[in-house]
């Protein structure tokens, strides 16, 4: 913690610094006094705000504490994103003119020194002028996405061909949403409400949810209860555990607690109306039709906990029927389902697409992508395809640029080939 202290008081210093050379020009002297008042509130405010959530911050599972500290993560990640991205340029500016200097010629006309000066003067002000209009940029998004990203809830459609499956299931059009968080949205239910209204207008035959529907207990779920127990679909709705419905992520006084709580948090999932699959399968059937839905507790590479069973979760199912798994880690694909078992489907989550993103000329970009091989969206491996939902809660930052929270659709077809 001291460590990020002095890291947060070095950058403060470095933009201080950046701030009164964009000041220094200014002829009301007001105004200059305005600019730099207004950099040094904010800053002091900062450090009132972090060291009162640090000093006096309550003990207890209580969904208004995760939304409390996920606020000051993302004011803290909006103010020195944005001052980090204004302090670059005056360290390469520095060093730039350092290295320029130690190379010029000592000279003892002072009519030439002057002159350097100026231009250092000036250049230091248009660097400083760039670096604040550049910094203005994550400032901005990341606002944003704390205000508006966050419930701007899009609708992925996608039309998935397979080969192999019967001709009864052609057009069985699936609903997938992940990672719902619900401790980070605390208070934010209303808006959950058009999430309901939005899966209910594509009339699906089947709802999947793909695990995360907590970040750390089960107190989580509370006041969520009815709103999740509208969602239907004729042929049910189904729902896996993710890696952090086991309370992994917080600090029981026992692991008798722990349990006791894992255990309340299976009986609320199931309340809400959803047939929680735990390292089991369902056979389902439309028109005289059989196919399985396959339900894997979380499985993930390491430090992600391992919990899942593939091999128990597929125990009894018919041959020859098609087979939907899901898993909400996305490696697991690669790990035990691509080319080792007959599932032609599998749909996880997991990833949020890091809630960032960047799209252009119908390419999609995370920093997501240097972490997951399979991060977002559909991936096809010969006769098999792993469909990865982006998530529709968050957690840490509170909120998404550039990565919409997303409600998957998904229509079976079977193709002629």
């Amino acid at each position: 913690m001291a460590t990020i202290i002095l890291v947060l008081i070095l950058i403060d210093l470095l933009a201080w610094k950046g701030v009164r050379m964009l000041t220094s020009g200014m002829e009301n002297t007001r105004m200059k006094k305005v600019w730099r008042g207004v950099f040094m509130g904010i800053t002091l405010a900062f450090y009132i705000l972090l060291t009162g959530v640090i000093l006096l911050h309550p003990d207890g599972r209580d969904a208004r504490l995760i939304r409390m500290d996920y606020s000051v993560a993302g004011i803290f990640l909006a103010i020195y994103v944005s001052k980090f991205v204004f302090v670059v340029f005056h360290v390469i500016e520095d060093i730039g003119w350092g290295i320029l200097t130690a190379f010029r010629k000592v000279t003892k006309n002072s009519r030439k020194k002057n002159a350097k000066k100026v231009e250092r003067i000036s250049r230091r002000k248009f660097v400083s002028q760039a670096g604040l209009v550049l910094a203005g940029i994550p400032f901005a998004s990341l606002i944003y996405g704390m205000t508006k990203g966050r419930f701007n809830f899009k609708v992925y459609r996608r039309t998935l061909d397979f080969a192999e499956l019967p001709p009864s299931l052609n057009g069985l059009k699936i609903v997938q949403i992940s990672d719902l968080h619900l401790g980070s949205m605390y208070g934010f239910q209303y808006e959950f409400n058009r999430v309901i209204d939005m899966i209910h207008a594509e009339v699906p035959d089947i709802l999947f949810f793909t695990g995360d529907m907590v970040n750390y207990y089960t107190e989580e779920v509370n006041g969520w209860r009815k709103i999740f127990k509208r969602l239907h679909a004729p042929m049910g709705k189904f729902a896996i555990l993710g890696n952090h419905d086991y309370g992994d992520y917080y600090h029981w006084n026992s692991p008798q607690e722990k349990e006791d709580d894992h255990l309340r948090l299976i009986e609320t999932i199931r309340d809400m109306g959803f047939d929680l699959l735990l390292n089991e399968n369902r056979r389902l059937c439309k028109k005289d039709t059989g196919f399985t839905v396959i339900g894997i507790e979380n499985w993930g590479k390491p430090p992600f906990p391992q919990y899942g069973d593939l091999k128990e979760a597929m125990k009894g199912i018919h041959e020859g029927d098609f087979n939907i798994l899901l898993s909400h880690d996305p490696t697991h694909w690669d790990a035990q389902v691509l080319g080792k078992t007959n599932i032609p489907l599998t749909l996880s989550g997991h990833t949020h697409g890091m809630q960032f993103g960047v799209r252009m000329g119908g390419k999609e970009w995370s920093p997501a992508s240097m972490v997951y091989k399979r991060w977002g969206g559909l991936y096809r491996e010969n006769n098999q395809m792993l469909y990865v939902n982006r998530g529709l809660g968050y957690i840490g930052y509170p909120g998404r640029v550039g990565m919409p929270p997303e409600i998957t659709v998904l229509t079976l077809k079977k193709s002629s080939f």
